[in-house]
């Protein structure tokens, strides 16, 4: 699976129009936050608050088309749901190195 799904892209740009560089900024922006939260709830134990924010994640993923990190983010969120947090922190470094991914690969669309 790719980064970025082409067809969202594509979708995207045509909606979008001139605005989509403000969309790509903001979901950057709020997906760094978000995983700064998430790390904040792991240190708390706080199970729902993570649970919401990775779904939330998950969500703006998909809607930009970054499938795979939503895929990611889905799993993350099955474990957590579980009542798994322990694994979580290696989980947030694999998200935080796909963002970056995700990052660049958004940078053509600029």
């Amino acid at each position: 699976m790719s980064l970025l799904d082409q067809e969202i892209m594509a979708e995207l740009q045509l909606i979008m129009e001139d605005d989509l560089p403000k969309l790509i900024h903001s979901f950057l922006q709020n997906s760094q936050k978000l995983i700064r939260e998430l790390a904040d709830c792991v240190a708390r134990d706080d199970r729902e608050g993570f649970v919401m924010r990775i779904h939330s994640l998950k969500g703006s993923c998909r809607n930009i088309g970054a499938c795979r990190m939503g895929d990611l983010c889905q799993s993350i969120e099955h474990k957590a749901r579980a009542g798994d947090l322990d694994a979580v922190p290696a989980d947030l470094e694999t998200l935080n190195a796909e963002l970056s991914e995700v990052g660049q690969a958004l940078q053509g669309y600029l």
